[in-house]
This record gives structure tokens, C-alpha cells and sequence, in this order.
């Protein structure tokens, strides 16, 4: 397993910002969907984010880990799927 990457505590303000969007994420019928930038402003609303350099930020780096978590959820629901398959008793077997 590679290291764990060190986060530089200037930033981790991203990481807590986009683990409290996430929690609004809305789920579809087969997989979740992206965060929509309306929640990602309300986040920001809601705490005071006023800056647009800030704003303009936090929207790249939110969604940036969106892309990532919603890569990492259709790999391990693949893995889910293969693994359940692998389980079927085959046909003509």
C-alpha cells in the first residue's frame, strides 16, 4: 500500500469543505450524482465565503475530489458486480 499523502494544513479547509457537500450529494437510482455547483455555493453561503478567488477556488478543488469519488465509487461497485458474478453458477455448466 503506497504512503498516505501528507495534506498541508492550509489546505485541509478543501477536504473539510467538499466531506460536508458531499453528505447533500444527491443519489440516483443506480449511482450518486456529482455535486452540483448550487450546493457547493450554498456550502460557501452559508459559511461566509465571500472572496471570489476563494469561491472560484473552492468550485475547482470541490469538484476535482467529486471526480475522484465518483471514480472510486464505480470501481468499487464493478469490483461489487464481478464478484457477485463470480458467485452465479454458470449456464450449461
Amino acid at each position: 500500500m503506497p504512503p498516505e499523502p501528507k495534506l498541508d494544513p492550509s489546505a485541509a479547509w478543501y477536504l473539510v469543505a467538499f466531506n460536508a457537500i458531499e453528505l447533500s450529494r444527491q443519489q440516483g437510482s443506480e449511482a450518486p450524482q456529482p455535486i452540483t455547483l448550487a450546493e457547493i455555493a450554498l456550502y460557501m453561503d452559508e459559511n461566509g465565503i465571500a472572496s471570489r478567488r476563494t469561491r472560484r477556488s473552492l468550485v475547482r478543488v470541490v469538484k476535482a475530489l467529486d471526480i475522484v469519488a465518483l471514480r472510486a465509487w464505480a470501481d468499487r461497485s464493478a469490483a461489487r458486480r464481478a464478484q457477485a458474478d463470480a458467485k452465479k453458477p454458470q449456464r450449461g455448466a
